[in-house]
């Protein structure tokens, strides 16, 4: 009888975690803006583009370089890192009973998972 409550517990608290989860993120607006902020300096997105250049007209001029590949790896990665600290992430307006709802039915699943997860291991 207790693993079947603790089957329901586990299924239940994965429909109320995920649920409430995509609530959240629909209420979630994400927008982008191209370079960053270093200190009060700005990176603008063709100073972040610089070394994938140079590393590629590197490896034209010496095919055998590691220094090249090198450079144009690091050019990859600020492009990368830009793009993720460009990125915004915010709250839309929504109200109480939403709000309630949503965080209401992530803490439940939650606590469902947890609850299942607790009483499988006390069966074993």
């Amino acid at each position: 009888m207790k693993s079947d409550t603790s089957l329901r517990d586990l299924v239940l608290g994965l429909i109320c975690f995920f649920g409430g989860v995509y609530f959240i993120f629909q209420n979630t607006q994400v927008s982008a803006s191209w370079g960053f902020y270093i200190g009060h300096f700005h990176v603008s997105s063709g100073m972040v583009i610089l070394p994938l250049l140079m590393g590629i007209v590197w490896k034209v001029i010496d095919y055998d370089s590691k220094g090249a590949w090198f450079l144009i790896g690091l050019g990859i990665l600020f492009i990368l890192l830009t793009i993720i600290m460009g990125v915004r992430i915010r709250f839309i307006t929504t109200s109480l009973f939403d709000y309630i709802l949503m965080f209401g039915l992530t803490a439940l699943g939650l606590g469902f998972l947890l609850r299942s997860l607790v009483l499988s291991s006390r069966n074993r």
